[in-house]
């Protein structure tokens, strides 16, 4: 994996989302599921670090 990728935040990664119009869906154990208006998911893991 780069090392770029892996220096990302939840909390980064969950404002870029937001950003570009995807809404917090729910959560299931560690991971949170947003969704856009079109249709599509994104699953974060949101371990903590």
């Amino acid at each position: 994996m780069s090392s770029a990728l892996s220096n990302l935040s939840v909390k980064k990664v969950i404002r870029a989302l937001d950003a570009v119009g995807f809404d917090f869906t729910r959560t299931k154990g560690s991971h949170a599921v947003h969704r856009n208006a079109d249709g599509r998911t994104v699953t974060i893991p949101c371990t903590a670090q």
